[in-house]
């Protein structure tokens, strides 16, 4: 089962919060989710002002919530593969993930696997005879702000 995740850190600077408890798309507008997770230290924001709030439709600032199925952590992703597809996979995978380094944030989950990544992943391991085999860690719903979706 998938989590639901907000980090309010991945709340750009310059993205204007809603505080406005009162509307009536509230809780299906990411700029009130983004305001309402707004820690005790942000004081001073860009904000949606309360003559934004229309009873009949959303505002024009208002953007649908649409959380991303994100993976965190692939540990075991290697341990049913045939010794003589190890290196040649994992290369494979080190090399599409950017560098060796890179690669282990990705496996320990300090990294998040997009979409499209996992499905790279999901690729490899048939093309090798191994499509039943990937298993990410830890599947998690993110919300992303439109500039940065992957």
């Amino acid at each position: 089962m998938a989590k639901q995740l907000f980090k309010f850190k991945e709340v750009p600077w310059d993205w204007a919060l809603c505080f406005r408890g009162e509307c009536p798309f509230h809780d299906n507008c990411q700029r009130w989710i983004a305001g309402s997770h707004a820690p005790r230290t942000v004081v001073l924001r860009t904000c949606v002002t309360p003559h934004a709030v229309n009873a009949e439709k959303p505002c024009k600032y208002y953007v649908k919530p649409e959380p991303i199925l994100m993976a965190r952590g692939f540990g075991d992703i290697f341990k049913d593969v045939k010794r003589s597809d190890y290196n040649e996979m994992k290369a494979k995978l080190i090399n599409y993930l950017g560098s060796e380094r890179t690669y282990y944030y990705y496996k320990k989950g300090d990294k998040l696997l997009s979409p499209k990544q996992q499905e790279w992943i999901r690729q490899l391991f048939e093309r090798y005879g191994y499509g039943d085999y990937v298993q990410f860690t830890e599947l998690d719903n993110i919300y992303l702000f439109p500039h940065a979706r992957p």
